[in-house]
């Protein structure tokens, strides 16, 4: 191999190596992120922006794992159950309040 193959080498290859890891990389982030940390980018229907999300990052490779990047990754991650937490607390926080007994 001459200096010349392994110039191309290094010029083509290890890129697109990069490309493939970082790709490999958003597609395992998007099949383990549970489906209500999602927004609503495609449809009001969190599981179906999943599934689309999954499935856009398979048919575009990189272009699809930059989109992926810019408009999910990037954005923290909240529990699964942040919800369910935050209105359980508004409950509890209603639920200890005295009941209003007085006849008008």
């Amino acid at each position: 191999m001459n200096l010349n193959g392994i110039t191309t080498l290094v010029v083509v290859a290890v890129p697109a190596l990069l490309l493939v890891v970082f790709w490999v990389w958003m597609l395992i982030d998007c099949i383990s992120r549970d489906y209500r940390e999602f927004g609503t980018l495609i449809s009001s229907d969190k599981s179906l922006d999943k599934l689309v999300w999954v499935l856009l990052l398979i048919f575009t490779s990189a272009l699809g794992a930059l989109a992926y990047y810019v408009a999910v990754y990037r954005r923290p991650r909240t529990a699964p159950d942040a919800d369910a937490q935050e209105r359980a607390s508004e409950y509890a926080k209603t639920a200890d309040r005295p009941a209003d007994t007085s006849a008008h």
